[in-house]
């Protein structure tokens, strides 16, 4: 019974993530493999720095011992907050490695769709471990919140990760992406002090906070799922409707077309990487003035 539920859990949640990878599907061997791999790896790690965090701060037993309320309370902050940074760095660093041997960024959901895929089996053998200790019936729980908060605080890293490696390729990843991990990591924190501490306001305050971010992560991942250069140019990403390469809105929906990745090469309409100094198709370098058009638009647009 155990293992069935922790599986049914593990594969809605693979489904609800690899849904945004619609232009160019990643393979499964490869979402499995940086999942799995990226999960396990951070997930060992993560918690021999979380025990021996734990006693360093005096807590006896180590994390279950929090879980069980047990520990001291003056150590629940630090220990909450060392638990965020411990966790979100080693998911970021096990993401971007692995996927640089396993995977292939070649369009820009896929950073955050291996972020969301590492997170997501940090998160399912974490439930594992729980389940085998208290029992299956905090899988439920565990897979509708503890879940949650893994898949869509990797969103905010992993979304960073995809404007290091295609918009700013010749700036040190870690410095695109550390403002976001610490972000991710201070997030990560107070959920788990606000649960830690067993504060009801607060735990209801965190849920609050939890649906806000996935509400974002969800409107973040649409938005960069159409960024895309595998459609053909003026193709609209959200009808498929065939247009002018030229459009700044599709002509069949009306939605603006996407151009934030990628630019249109003047020469040939290729879509062009936006940090790309020539076009890779036919070599014209004219497609660098278009670079500074999706700033303009959207100054504009928020001017309106």
């Amino acid at each position: 019974m155990l293992l069935v539920s922790w599986l049914i859990g593990a594969g809605i949640w693979f489904w609800l993530v690899k849904r945004y990878d619609r232009f160019e599907p990643e393979p499964l061997r490869c979402l499995l493999a940086v999942g799995l791999g990226g999960g396990l790896a951070s997930g060992l790690l993560a918690s021999m720095g979380n025990s021996v965090a734990a006693a360093a701060l005096g807590i006896e037993g180590g994390v279950g011992a929090v879980v069980q309320g047990s520990a001291p309370a003056a150590a629940l902050p630090w220990l909450a907050l060392f638990v965020g940074f411990n966790e979100e760095v080693l998911k970021a660093a096990a993401a971007v490695l692995l996927t640089r041997r396993l995977g292939d960024l070649d369009e820009p959901i896929d950073a955050p769709l291996y972020a969301m895929m590492t997170a997501l089996g940090f998160a399912v053998i974490e439930n594992l471990d729980y389940a085998s200790t208290f029992g299956h019936a905090v899988l439920l729980p565990r897979y509708l919140l503890a879940t949650s908060v893994h898949v869509a605080l990797a969103v905010i890293w992993g979304t960073a990760w995809a404007r290091g490696h295609f918009l700013e390729p010749r700036k040190p990843l870690w410095r695109v992406m550390g403002p976001a991990v610490t972000v991710a990591a201070v997030l990560h924190g107070l959920w788990d002090y606000a649960l830690f501490a067993q504060f009801g306001p607060g735990i209801v305050l965190a849920v609050i906070s939890l649906v806000g971010i996935v509400a974002w992560g969800h409107s973040a991942k649409k938005a960069i799922a159409m960024e895309t250069p595998f459609l053909s140019p003026g193709t609209c990403p959200r009808c498929n409707a065939a247009g002018d390469p030229g459009a700044r809105f599709c002509r069949a929906c009306g939605g603006r077309m996407p151009s934030l990745y990628f630019v249109r090469c003047t020469a040939c309409t290729t879509n062009v990487p936006r940090s790309a100094r020539f076009c890779p198709q036919c070599g014209n370098a004219t497609s660098i003035a278009a670079r500074g058009t999706p700033a303009a638009e959207r100054s504009g647009q928020g001017q309106g």
